[in-house]
């Protein structure tokens, strides 16, 4: 066995709080990947203000991409509480990912790139407060990430860290939440409602 392991079964018989809930479901949207920028665009695209001391004249002239865009990470987790204090979550997201591209000569417009990354990860959660109406908490995940149509990429799926420093929720049943996280999934806040049972 693991030391995470031995430690995880010995803290929850030391600290046997059972929690007042058992599962949360949250449905949230997180800021911009800051990673998901270099996947997505082959090097002639990535920037129209390139090096061109060290490109080809076919590269120099080449269609390029323009401002990319994206929905932020759109998450669905379905939280157990082992203790008031302790949750295993199961975070699965989506992120799309779009950029207009024009034509290297004359800027017209040639069409549209698109691509699409999902998640999924499980982590583990620790609750600082857990007041029935107010919820403080940190949380770290790793799992994987599947990307579809992103050029750079040796492989489609690629392993995904995701830590959350704090976190805050609102709310009894019915309830809002806020966290501020960083990591390959998103960096920045994520924002969304939840309902517990």
């Amino acid at each position: 066995m693991s030391v995470t392991a031995i430690l995880l079964a010995v803290t929850l018989f030391v600290f046997p709080q059972k929690a007042s809930a058992q599962f949360e479901v949250r449905f949230g949207i997180s800021g911009y990947p800051a990673s998901v920028n270099s996947y997505y665009y082959d090097e002639d695209g990535f920037s129209y203000f390139g090096d061109y001391y060290n490109k080809s004249m076919s590269q120099m002239y080449s269609d390029y991409n323009a401002d990319s865009y994206s929905t932020g990470t759109i998450s669905l987790e379905i939280n157990y509480y082992l203790r008031n204090w302790l949750a295993l979550s199961m975070d699965l997201g989506y992120n799309h990912i779009w950029s207009k591209r024009y034509n290297g000569i004359n800027d017209s417009y040639v069409g549209k790139q698109s691509a699409n990354a999902f998640y999924v990860i499980p982590e583990i959660r620790f609750t600082y407060l857990h007041h029935p109406a107010v919820i403080l908490y940190s949380a770290v995940g790793t799992g994987i990430g599947l990307y579809d149509n992103f050029k750079e990429l040796d492989s489609k799926v690629l392993p995904e860290i995701q830590m959350v420093p704090i976190g805050i929720m609102l709310g009894r049943k019915l309830f809002g939440f806020a966290e501020f996280g960083c990591g390959t999934v998103y960096c920045g806040c994520k924002a969304g409602i939840g309902y517990r049972f």
